[in-house]
């Protein structure tokens, strides 16, 4: 058995990373915190803090469809609950809430996609 061992990945250029098409890894995540501040991501070109617990992600490279998989959860202690809506190819929001009240909450999240890339 073959092992491939590199500290760089790059396109055929040389200039950046290589293009992720036709696999199952994730094409674009974020971990954010409650103030929308990204504190990691990929394939991620802002955040919207557009009220109390509802941020929008919009992408720096655009899905083929609104047919993603995107999946958020919740990274605060306690009886949070987070959800994505409003998929679009070229973003996605997630809203978060206190799971007893229902009240809208601001906590640190983090989001996964998976999906094909225009």
């Amino acid at each position: 058995m073959s092992d491939i061992r590199a500290n760089t990945i790059s396109d055929v250029a040389g200039t950046g990373p290589i293009e992720l098409t036709k696999q199952s890894a994730a094409k674009a995540w974020a971990k954010v915190s409650g103030a929308a501040a990204l504190t990691g991501g990929m394939n991620i070109s802002s955040v919207t803090d557009n009220s109390t617990g509802f941020f929008t992600f919009s992408f720096a490279n655009s899905f083929s469809s609104q047919d993603y998989s995107a999946t958020a959860a919740s990274m605060t202690s306690g009886s949070r609950e987070t959800h994505c809506s409003g998929n679009t190819t070229s973003e996605v929001s997630t809203r978060s809430v206190k799971v007893v009240e229902g009240t809208p909450v601001d906590v640190s999240n983090s989001l996964q996609i998976h999906g094909d890339l225009a």
